[in-house]
């Protein structure tokens, strides 16, 4: 008798263990099935580094507007945000600084709906310097070493090569090339050298200490625009809730009081038909 009533206590004990190292939306089913579809989860957004500072507020007033969860975001170069989803990362929106790498999710059917160009930017020259805008040549000439992000990786690095590759020094300037991971970090770096480079326009906003040298003309080096669609991905958890949510999300960042939102973040805004 007392044996079995040992293996009763053991019985209930390991029964505890499970329910206590359970999932947590595994016990919420266990508890209450219906409170736990009552409760809508944020959506994950993955975002090209360049949109840190804009994202924030983006998401700050969407929140506020639409009483929705606040969103989890992930900030990295667009190439590695997109080979991400191609492997099966939880993400309900993609948002990256150029077309190319939405197309690439495009072929492999992991773009939900239509995709959408929410915000423009542009090319600069930048360092800690201050003085006039100049000529390209001369800022990039008198710099001894030049800072921009890997065009394999980001999107801002793609549009410098594709401007360095317009001078008729190009093989000369890349001798002196110092690349980084994004956008973002090559504002830091220029921030903690004497050395020019090339970042966004919307990024100089984020340092006190960075000064615009020169502004690129997006003839020279591609128009730069920022592209946002839904993921279709099981990984992600596709709820009618998180479905709306992202789709409410795309509506907001697209809509005329996001509009201010971009302004202030040093983006412009694409025409609209």
């Amino acid at each position: 008798m007392k044996k079995l009533l040992k293996l009763k206590v053991y019985a209930s004990a390991l029964t505890a263990l499970l329910f206590l190292y359970m999932p947590q939306t595994a016990q919420a089913g266990a508890i209450s099935t219906q409170e736990n579809h009552d409760i809508p989860r944020p959506i994950l957004i993955f975002a090209a580094s360049s949109l840190t500072d804009v994202m924030k507020a983006l998401s700050k007033t969407w929140v506020t507007e639409s009483n929705n969860p606040k969103p989890h975001i992930s900030l990295a170069p667009s190439a590695t945000l997109a080979r991400q989803i191609t492997m099966g990362a939880p993400a309900h929106i993609i948002m990256t600084a150029n077309t190319q790498w939405i197309d690439h999710l495009k072929k492999q059917n992991l773009i939900h709906g239509n995709t959408y160009i929410v915000a423009q930017n542009q090319l600069v020259i930048a360092s800690i310097h201050q003085g006039k805008e100049g000529k390209a040549t001369d800022a990039l000439n008198a710099s001894p070493k030049i800072i921009m992000a890997e065009p394999r990786l980001s999107p801002s690095g793609m549009y410098g090569l594709n401007f360095l590759k317009t001078l008729p020094n190009f093989e000369l300037l890349q001798k002196k090339l110092i690349f980084t991971n994004n956008a973002r970090a090559s504002l830091h770096m220029i921030e903690r050298t004497h050395y020019s480079g090339l970042i966004y326009k919307s990024d100089t906003l984020a340092s006190k200490r960075i000064h615009i040298q020169t502004l690129i003309d997006p003839k020279l080096s591609g128009e730069i625009a920022y592209t946002a669609a839904m993921i279709t991905n099981q990984a992600a958890s596709p709820s009618r809730s998180a479905t709306q949510q992202a789709a409410s999300f795309i509506s907001f960042i697209k809509s005329t009081s996001a509009q201010n939102i971009w302004l202030k973040h040093g983006f412009t805004l694409p025409a609209r038909e």
